[in-house]
């Protein structure tokens, strides 16, 4: 039974935990078809699926058809989660390497934080690990990402309470802390 809004190759099933074909993404009661969904984030009321790439779309549980779609990125999207004890907030990694946080209500984008790139940081030894201590910086609805300078995609995402876990291709794992109310307003 096709979901609405979503293309004819999406599908899902009221089986629990069963592979149609063997192709496919499971969970629960649902199961899609791969071709054009790159992440799926399941959330207490809904659905939110990251579509050829660039889009991030919100299906409700209840209605399961689209509530809202908004292209979040120009660039592919690699990884979304949650903040912690948060479920109207989502938080977005790409091969851009900006961190943006989006409203799951509108699917408005909220905040876009990058890491700045100068050298002037403070850094530390610590049994053979380097750790380094640098700002992030965000940005307006004005900036043109495009313009500013190179940055590492983001390849994989974890979310907690006021932090925000990335790795990126350098194999280096950044931790981002920020204050909600700085990010927000």
């Amino acid at each position: 039974m096709p979901i609405e809004g979503l293309p004819g190759n999406c599908y899902y099933t009221v089986a629990p935990y069963r592979v149609i074909h063997g192709k496919g993404f499971r969970h629960k009661d649902y199961v899609f078809e791969p071709k054009l969904i790159f992440t799926i984030l399941w959330i207490k009321y809904g659905l939110c699926i990251l579509l050829g790439s660039k889009s991030l779309t919100y299906f409700p549980f209840r209605t399961m058809r689209r509530k809202w779609e908004t292209r979040v990125s120009p660039n592919v999207l690699y990884s979304m989660q949650h903040l912690r004890n948060d479920a109207s907030t989502l938080v977005i990694g790409g091969i851009d390497g900006v961190v943006r946080i989006v409203d799951q209500g509108s699917g408005n984008v909220l905040s876009r934080i990058i890491m700045e790139n100068s050298s002037e940081s403070s850094r530390s030894m610590d049994k053979n690990k380097l750790i380094q201590k640098k700002k992030g910086i965000r940005l307006t609805e004005d900036d043109r990402i495009d313009l500013l300078p190179n940055r590492l995609p983001i390849t994989c995402l974890a979310a907690g309470m006021q932090k925000v876990v990335t790795a990126q291709s350098d194999k280096c794992i950044r931790v981002w802390k920020f204050d909600m109310k700085s990010v927000f307003g």
